[in-house]
């Protein structure tokens, strides 16, 4: 079986303010612009991942397995479940996690 799937590259990569509902009507203003900040940091951080890193760690965002990541990206899936886990540690240093 061959997946299908798009690539994001950098220039294609999605903002992240589109992967969370727009209603922030419903929290305090402050908590709006927190919201917005810890976006912005986390599309900058998505952004700094390498294109490797990024595409494993979408995909496997996406419900992917890593199985079916590596046949996609013709890697080892002990090199996607490497890609993940450092994709993963990235974005928690640059997010402050």
């Amino acid at each position: 079986m061959r997946l299908q799937v798009q690539i994001f590259s950098k220039a294609k990569y999605p903002s992240p303010a589109l992967l969370v509902p727009r209603r922030l009507d419903h929290i305090a203003p402050e908590q709006a612009v927190l919201q917005k900040e810890k976006l912005r940091r986390l599309g900058n951080a998505m952004r700094s991942l390498t294109d490797v890193e990024r595409e494993c760690l979408l995909l496997r965002a996406g419900g992917l397995r890593y199985r079916e990541i590596a046949e996609v990206l013709d890697l080892s899936t002990s090199t996607v479940g490497d890609t993940v886990d450092r994709a993963i540690r990235k974005l928690a240093e640059k997010c402050d996690v």
